[in-house]
């Protein structure tokens, strides 16, 4: 009888004990091996966060930053993708601290870029680049039905696009709104 309460005893706490502690080890130690990950929470959203040095060096749907506006706005950036609504910087985009042109596309929707409806040149955006700094622009133009393939043209180092509503397809698509600002240097006014 004593040996029958044993074996039940090993199968039903015993065993399971020792696998659930192997697979708490295992999860832990994975975690420990990529230290550069980590998680943020904005939005009320949770981010996975890498370093980075290039956006090439992303996937799609990975956390870049963020981009605010005075008090008023700040809204998440992934690369490529929008995860849970979030405005997402185009593939194309190349990397500000290289003197590059950074492309953020979202919809006029309030969560994303419609509070922005009142944006004009002469205003500043700051774009937060997880892995890197800030970096702030000063709105030069605003312009409005261009196609996404138009903005190709327009020289500026950063555009903030905003849709009438989701792409489906991204190169023919009309926009109702393209911000268009440079960077300001370090000692320039804002």
């Amino acid at each position: 009888m004593d040996s029958l309460i044993f074996s039940f005893i090993k199968r039903a706490v015993i065993v399971p004990s020792i696998i659930t502690a192997v697979v708490i080890g295992c999860l832990l130690g994975a975690s420990r091996l990529a230290p550069q990950q980590q998680s943020t929470v904005l939005s009320d959203v949770v981010y996975q966060q890498k370093a980075f040095d290039s956006f090439g060096s992303l996937i799609e749907g990975d956390y870049v930053g963020k981009i605010t506006c005075g008090s008023d706005f700040a809204a998440d950036i992934t690369f490529g993708e929008s995860v849970s609504g979030s405005l997402v910087l185009d593939t194309d985009s190349t990397e500000p601290w290289k003197n590059g042109r950074a492309i953020v596309v979202g919809t006029g929707a309030a969560n994303q870029l419609g509070t922005l409806r009142h944006l004009k040149a002469g205003d500043s955006v700051t774009l937060e680049v997880y892995s890197n700094s800030g970096y702030t622009y000063k709105i030069t133009s605003v312009k409005s039905g261009l196609t996404f393939g138009e903005t190709k043209k327009i020289k500026a180092d950063l555009l903030i696009c905003r849709s009438y509503n989701d792409f489906s397809d991204l190169a023919f698509s009309k926009l109702y709104t393209v911000y268009c600002g440079d960077e300001v240097k370090e000692g320039e006014d804002e």
